[in-house]
């Protein structure tokens, strides 16, 4: 059954990023050349293509982690630099990306049919293709943090330690998941006796290590000490509510299909009124681009947000939008802690429950980012498809 699931994923993926390759292609001649923000990543994959060093791990001119610059540099210099041999990479890279999504999927949500379906959700996203595409770091990080979550589930803490840590230093902000695994480990190590999962915890420490080593030896700070860090991080550091409020609003969005679904299961009358009551939260803390952001001209968050203004502009619909999304999502969040605090009383240490403690990690550290981009929703959405489908009944 898995071989037939995941046979149909990518025969059907493939086919629908493939079209839109060709359409794109006729439409922009993009795959030649570096477009957006591809030209400044070029200049860090060429930097490691022609060293790798801690003078270049010290001063590449990104404020992500340094792990996928390293593998493009590697592959361009077997393969050259050019726009189309590193592009072939970033396929590459992001049906592992896929593949590792659907697998977590399959394995995951109980109803195989729902699981082939949540796996097509995420392969739908805008952004999931368009980094599969495009010369991004994203894929790559994604793909060890899928991987990390595959063996977090399978309890292989070793491979789960090693994975971890590879997207730790892709990704800084990835460190939602390990403290979620960490936390969850040590429940089930002090309240349920489970001696075994001190090897997750351990695991979760470890994986740590290789992110702390860069920032504290060659950083000196939470990414490399250079000019993008001066014009993105710097007096950005801080927790922004705001953020929180967006990332909220645009989950609605991104699981939309999955909210019909089970409408039923999230919205109770005391989930919807808390949330209501809740809302004024949005008024107090409007999402919107982000301070440095809006000092190169970005004046939106995302797909999305670009959607919304292209249909009418004014900043008033973009709100008004914005707040129906938040008040459909926020009941989702909070669906979250309900169904993790059920589990803390029943002493229930499960799978759902680590990726539900997983979703809250996420939402809890990500308003401490210098930057809110939808696109950063990512990691965070086969959790939520996850969650959502194992939702069984008003009751619950």
């Amino acid at each position: 059954m898995y071989i037939r699931s995941l046979s149909i994923f990518l025969i059907v993926t493939t086919a629908a990023y493939g079209a839109g390759i060709v359409l794109m292609q006729q439409l922009t001649g993009f795959y030649n050349i570096p477009v957006h923000d591809e030209v400044h990543f070029l200049e860090a994959i060429m930097l490691f293509g022609s060293e790798i060093s801690l003078q270049s791990l010290a001063s590449y001119n990104e404020t992500s982690g340094p792990l996928p610059f390293i593998l493009y540099g590697l592959w361009g210099r077997l393969f050259g630099f050019g726009a189309p041999a590193l592009r072939f990479l970033s396929l590459l890279l992001g049906f592992s990306a896929l593949g590792l999504v659907h697998y977590f999927l399959y394995n995951v949500i109980e109803n195989k049919k729902h699981a082939l379906a949540a796996a097509f959700l995420f392969a739908a996203n805008p952004y999931t293709m368009a980094l599969t595409v495009l010369i991004y770091t994203d894929m790559a990080a994604l793909a060890f943090l899928f991987a990390a979550m595959i063996a977090a589930r399978e309890e292989k803490p070793w491979l789960y330690g090693f994975c971890m840590a590879l997207a730790l230093i892709s990704r800084q902000y990835f460190i939602f998941f390990p403290l979620a695994v960490g936390v969850a480990a040590l429940l089930r190590l002090i309240v349920n006796r489970q001696w075994g999962a001190y090897k997750m915890a351990l695991a979760s420490i470890i994986s740590t290590f290789p992110l702390l080593l860069l920032m504290i030896v060659v950083w000196g700070g939470l990414c490399p000490e250079n000019a993008a860090k001066i014009a993105w991080v710097d007096g950005m550091t801080g927790f922004h509510p705001r953020f929180a409020i967006l990332y909220t609003s645009v989950t609605a969005v991104y699981v939309l299909p999955l909210l019909i679904v089970k409408a039923r299961e999230i919205y109770q009358p005391w989930i919807v009124g808390f949330s209501l009551a809740a809302s004024v939260l949005y008024w107090i803390f409007p999402p919107g681009a982000s301070p440095s952001g809006l000092q190169f001209g970005l004046v939106f968050t995302g797909f999305f947000h670009r959607l919304i203004c292209l249909v009418y502009s004014a900043g008033w619909f973009y709100h008004a939008v914005m707040f129906l999304f938040f008040l459909a999502g926020a009941p989702l969040v909070l669906s979250f802690f309900r169904e993790t605090g059920r589990s803390i009383l029943q002493k229930k240490f499960d799978l759902i429950f680590l990726i539900n403690l997983a979703l809250i990690s996420f939402y809890a550290t990500m308003p401490f980012s210098y930057l809110a981009w939808e696109k950063y929703l990512l990691p965070a959405l086969p959790l939520a498809y996850a969650s959502i489908l194992s939702l069984k009944g008003a009751a619950s």
